[in-house]
C-alpha cells in the first residue's frame, strides 16, 4: 500500500481506514476502498514523491481478498459488490516478473 509520508501518522495510530476525510483524494477507479497492489512501483506512486519530497513509505501487507470480483475496467461503484463476494480485484495488463520471486 503506497500514501503519502502525511498520511502514516493515521495509519499508524487509527490503522488503514476507508476514504479517511483528511487523505487526500486520488480517484476512486474502483470504488471507495483500501487499494492494494502486487507490484510495488504502482504503490510508490501513490506516495507522490517528487524532487522536494524525496522520501516515499510503503506498507508491506499480506491481504485476504476472500472471494473477488475480478474486473478488467474501471467501475466507479465496485464497492457495491454483487452478493458472496468480499473484495475486488482489478487485473492489469502488466504483471510482476516470475524470475525475480523470493523462494
Amino acid at each position: 500500500h503506497g500514501s503519502p509520508l502525511t498520511n502514516f501518522a493515521g495509519i499508524i495510530s487509527q490503522g488503514l481506514r476507508i476514504a479517511p476525510p483528511e487523505a487526500p483524494v486520488t480517484g476512486y477507479m474502483f470504488g471507495k476502498g483500501v487499494y492494494f497492489a502486487d507490484m510495488s512501483s504502482k504503490s510508490a506512486n501513490y506516495c507522490h514523491p517528487s524532487r522536494s519530497k524525496d522520501t516515499g513509505l510503503l506498507l508491506l501487507s499480506e491481504v485476504a481478498l476472500g472471494k473477488c470480483n475480478e474486473l478488467i475496467h474501471a467501475d466507479y461503484n465496485a464497492n457495491k459488490l454483487p452478493a458472496g463476494l468480499s473484495s475486488v480485484k482489478a487485473l492489469g495488463t502488466v504483471v510482476p516478473n516470475v524470475k525475480n520471486e523470493v523462494k
